[in-house]
């Protein structure tokens, strides 16, 4: 039996929604209006902040004591339930893996339990672990990581982790766990299997449950 975790947004519905588009530009807008500054220049300021911290939360947080709670209700202000529908398809996919399913996303809570419900699918998994649990230390960093293999009790061999984001993929892969990236690869990146869409998971479910975690550029 395997735990299965996976990303929320572009990794449980598609890119294309562009429901992450829609938080982008506001994250964009909440640092401009934070500056007081151009929206050049703001673009700018997120850039260091996600080469330097890994995320534009944290940035704001250690250079300009931004409340981590204003932020996201901030940026998380989005029509969730009008840009998804209930997935049965999916819906029906995560109820018949075998093994305990999370969800593991830097946004927060709130957040996560709208996109679920908005899927229909909020019950198939046994907690939302979020940017709070990941204390405010994002993917694809190490610490968050490491604290959901702990809090997991599992190791990594027996976790499947699913993500659209390379880097995040690849912090879980060198780690041990297997690790299915969502969408497509690019030259010099690296997962244990790489599917356009969460849903062909069934198709390949027995290869992940036999797999030990090797990476295999070819699948």
């Amino acid at each position: 039996m395997r735990t299965f975790v996976f990303d929320l947004d572009n990794t449980l519905y598609p890119k294309e929604v562009g429901l992450w588009k829609v938080i982008d530009d506001r994250i964009e807008e909440f640092v401009r209006r934070t500056l007081g500054t151009d929206p050049v220049t703001a673009r700018s300021v997120r850039k260091g902040f996600l080469r330097v911290f890994g995320t534009t939360l944290k940035g704001l947080m250690v250079n300009h004591d931004v409340n981590p709670r204003d932020y996201l209700s901030y940026v998380h202000d989005v029509p969730v339930e009008e840009m998804l529908s209930p997935d049965r398809e999916l819906r029906e996919m995560l109820l018949a893996l075998p093994g305990r399913r999370f969800v593991f996303t830097n946004a927060s809570g709130d957040y996560a339990e709208r996109v679920l419900r908005a899927l229909g699918v909020e019950d198939c998994f046994e907690e939302v672990l979020d940017i709070f649990f990941m204390d405010h230390m994002a993917k694809p960093g190490l610490y968050p990581f490491r604290k959901l293999l702990v809090y997991l009790g599992e190791d990594p061999g027996s976790v499947v982790f699913f993500d659209d984001h390379p880097a995040n993929a690849k912090t879980a892969m060198n780690m041990g766990i297997f690790t299915v990236l969502i969408g497509e690869g690019k030259n010099g990146e690296c997962a244990d299997l790489i599917l356009p869409s969460v849903k062909q998971l069934p198709r390949y479910l027995n290869f992940i449950l036999s797999a030990r975690g090797e990476c295999d550029k070819n699948r």
